[in-house]
């Protein structure tokens, strides 16, 4: 049963490159389900996430103010690219056990820090807006990393 749930593993490791530590770092479990009873697989609903539960932020150097929804999306982003924000992986291997009738079924789990996102939003809402606002509120940080002998822009 551990092999199905390592063949879901490898699907969420595979090709990344990066190395023991991250694999280390998957969860992985299995079952056994009877064919004639199993239907669909469990899933979560989708569910695609807003900014509304986030606080509003601003950026210096803006010269009006963000709308509402805007200086809450800017605060998403900022979390986003802080790392703040995770993201949960799953992959299943499923396994059918000719001649009794089951399924084995291998998933393997994985919770990482979001790697950037989509700003999506109604035409003439303001993306371009919010984007130069999260470019304008991490030029600081930015600079103070930038490293001309490591060939480091910021």
């Amino acid at each position: 049963p551990i092999v199905a749930g390592h063949q879901a593993a490898a699907h969420l490791v595979r090709g990344r490159g990066l190395g023991d530590d991250y694999a280390k770092t998957v969860d992985v479990d299995y079952c056994l389900s009877e064919l004639s009873s199993m239907g669909e697989p469990m899933t979560k609903e989708f569910h695609v996430p807003n900014s509304d539960a986030y606080e509003e932020s601003t950026a210096e150097g803006m010269a009006l103010p963000l709308y509402h929804r805007q200086a809450k999306a800017l605060t998403r982003m900022r979390a986003i690219e802080d790392g703040k924000v995770e993201f949960n992986e799953e992959e299943r291997s499923e396994h059918i056990l000719n001649g009794v009738g089951w399924c084995l079924m291998g998933r393997a789990t994985k919770t990482s820090p979001l790697k950037g996102g989509v700003l999506g939003d109604a035409i003439g809402s303001g993306k371009t807006v919010v984007t130069i606002a999260l470019i304008l509120s991490g030029i600081e940080e930015a600079r103070s990393n930038r490293s001309l002998e490591e060939g480091r822009s910021g």
